[in-house]
């Protein structure tokens, strides 16, 4: 997880009351605060046009921090309403939450 948080993008299969999540993957982070993360553009579309090749879809996103799997205030506010979030910490914890 080094200095900066890495991020990308949480793919799989959704139903009318279910959510399969199958991969994740590792999109380049264009933010100048080591501290957040901004999903690269081009990546984030070459991604989502491969996991629809495949059948599947972009669930939500995902990002570490250095400290805790705890939503940040910043975190909190840019979540996409009804996607899928996870954060994982350097101690290998993972947190997943939905902002309503």
């Amino acid at each position: 997880m080094g200095g900066r948080e890495a991020c990308g993008l949480l793919i799989g299969r959704t139903g009318l009351v279910w959510t399969h999540w199958t991969a994740s993957v590792q999109l380049p982070n264009r933010a100048a605060d080591p501290d957040a993360f901004e999903l690269d553009p081009g990546a984030w579309v070459a991604a989502t046009e491969v996991a629809r090749r495949c059948g599947l879809s972009v669930l939500g996103f995902w990002h570490t921090h250095r400290g805790a799997a705890v939503p940040s205030a910043r975190d909190t506010e840019a979540a996409w309403p009804g996607s899928l979030h996870a954060i994982a910490s350097r101690s290998g914890a993972v947190r997943f939450y939905r902002r309503a």
